[in-house]
């Protein structure tokens, strides 16, 4: 997730202004586009990739994460549509997953 390559080229046509509403714009584009990718769901709106990247927003352990995920299944067909984590309910979505 290096999106400053990127931005630093939209940012050379305008003098390197990284402010300039093209690379804010295409900031918030690259962001919603990562944001909303993934098997793993928190809350039913905030999507990730992995599960390391989920704990690092959660604050919490992969290991934590990934032991709640093997007890209950939920990454199984036959396990639950979704869990309870903390205060958070996580859910893993079979379709996005790949």
């Amino acid at each position: 997730m290096n999106w400053v390559p990127q931005l630093l080229a939209v940012a050379s046509k305008y003098d390197g202004d990284i402010m300039n509403a093209e690379v804010a714009s295409l900031g918030k584009q690259l962001w919603d586009t990562y944001s909303e990718s993934g098997p793993y769901v928190i809350d039913g709106e905030h999507r990730y990739s992995s599960v390391a990247a989920m704990a690092k927003d959660l604050h919490v352990s992969v290991h934590r994460i990934r032991k709640v995920i093997e007890e209950t299944n939920l990454t199984k067909a036959y396990g639950p549509d979704q869990v309870r984590f903390d205060y958070h309910t996580l859910r893993y979505d079979s379709a996005d997953n790949g």
